[in-house]
């Protein structure tokens, strides 16, 4: 097994890995860790076999009881590592402050907490979280809005030229959470048995469906009336984008306005920066959107269950009908500096989030004894071979039926497909790293990046 200082794991490439790999170069660079980057949902089972570290970054660490959980693998496999939870979904609507709410004293003594202001820090203080353990930062990817980071992303042109948009239009960019309207019915039991309340978790799936089935209805009327526009939705990663072809088909035809556009590709980072307004359900993407400057809002076709808001909904404009949504797009909302004054509060304390991430981690790595990999000794220290090549064809035989059958399954079992679908875009490699590491250090340094 390789000893490392640091192992970061990723679950959504769009949403972590930028950051991720910009944690990984400064750490190497300023601190001299070695650092390693895998993928939660496809990597877990080669990191357990391949390092051994001091200190593993985690997207989330709340559900230790649950076996499965990576926070309760990671801890079983490397029990002497610090764990650090970099929790990616801070926000929280109400009903997710007790579905997300740390539990097990584990998490709440021995877990490192990185918080993204102080909401969040009395949040996990009153979940019974050791203070000593809570660490005030500040949001990193609110970081990636600000130069020299923002020069990290292909600018407008760049991306125009990649999709065919036009550069010369007025580009609104919605990244919807209707993540709810494609939701099972096994997997909303699942959060109700997590501290949900069943009939309302029906009920807002319920609420997705009809408002993604309505907005879409109104992208397409203004696509057709407005030729000096290109409007650019943005799929949830965890869904299939064909699940949303679907809605899009059902409501508009199997031919959509020429402006309107259902893409996927790139981070939401970049999609920000490059747009002229954000527009939401739910999501906090708006929040992003308002750090960078740009004027936000969202739609609200139908009332929505409280228990499902958050107090900063209130204060962005709403459009609840299509001609409020039409005059929202002809005359945006003005810079909304409440929200802003919000964002700064909450997720951005600090100037530099990722620095300040990144000098977390290496204190952390700094005060994990060198000698906790001791307690692997024994599997390190068995002799390594290659296994006989016709070890491998059974292995490989063995993983092509697997994916065949999981494959098969997902045909008649919605629960399967959502489930393998849900992270069919979180795949990278390590040549991938290093290319995002190289664009980084070009972007903040003009240096390049040999590892």
């Amino acid at each position: 097994m390789k000893s490392i200082d640091l192992l970061i794991f990723v679950e959504h490439v769009v949403r972590e890995l930028d950051v991720a790999v910009a944690l990984k170069v400064l750490a190497e660079r300023q601190y001299g860790l070695t650092v390693a980057i895998e993928s939660l949902p496809h990597g877990l089972q080669k990191a357990l076999n391949k390092y051994q570290p001091r200190v593993v970054g985690l997207p989330h660490a709340r559900f230790y009881a649950d076996p499965k959980s990576g926070v309760r693998i990671v801890s079983d496999r490397w029990p002497a590592a610090t764990i650090v939870d970099i929790a990616w979904e801070q926000v929280l609507g109400n009903w997710h402050k007790d579905y997300r709410r740390p539990q097990a004293a584990f998490v709440l003594q021995q877990v490192v907490h990185h918080a993204w202001g102080p909401d969040y820090r009395d949040y996990l203080l009153e979940s019974g979280v050791d203070a000593t353990q809570i660490h005030l930062n500040g949001n990193p990817s609110l970081t990636y809005y600000r130069p020299p980071y923002s020069g990290y992303f292909p600018d407008r042109y760049a991306l125009a030229e990649l999709t065919g948009l036009d550069p010369n239009r007025k580009w609104l960019f919605f990244p919807e959470n209707y993540f709810w309207a494609f939701l099972t019915d096994q997997q909303l039991e699942k959060r109700a048995k997590f501290g949900g309340q069943r009939d309302s978790l029906f009920a807002y799936r319920e609420w997705s469906k009809q408002s993604i089935d309505t907005f879409v209805g109104w992208l397409g009327q203004f696509a057709q009336q407005h030729d000096d526009y290109e409007l650019i939705f943005r799929p949830r990663p965890a869904i299939p984008l064909d699940r949303y072809q679907n809605v899009f088909n059902t409501q508009l035809g199997s031919t959509l306005p020429d402006r309107l556009h259902l893409i996927k590709e790139g981070s939401v980072k970049e999609w920000i920066l490059a747009s002229d307004i954000v527009g939401s359900s739910v999501s906090t993407t708006l929040l992003e959107a308002c750090f960078a400057d740009k004027p936000v809002f969202r739609v609200e076709p139908y009332p929505m269950d409280p228990l499902f808001g958050t107090d900063w909904l209130e204060t962005v404009d709403c459009a609840k009908t299509y001609l409020e949504f039409e005059a929202m797009l002809q005359t945006p909302p003005a810079l909304n500096e409440t929200l802003f004054a919000y964002v700064k509060h909450t997720s951005a304390p600090t100037d530099d989030a990722i620095a300040g991430l990144t000098t977390l981690l290496a204190d952390v790595v700094a005060k994990t004894p060198v000698s906790v990999a001791a307690d692997s000794q024994t599997i390190a220290a068995k002799p390594t071979r290659k296994p006989p090549k016709v070890v491998k064809r059974v292995r490989n035989a063995i993983r092509r039926r697997r994916v065949r059958l999981l494959n098969y399954l997902a045909r008649y079992f919605p629960y399967i497909q959502v489930q393998m679908a849900r992270y069919a875009n979180d795949m990278f490699t390590k040549q991938d790293v290093n290319a995002r590491a190289a664009q980084f250090l070009q972007a903040i340094e003009g240096a390049s990046y040999d590892k």
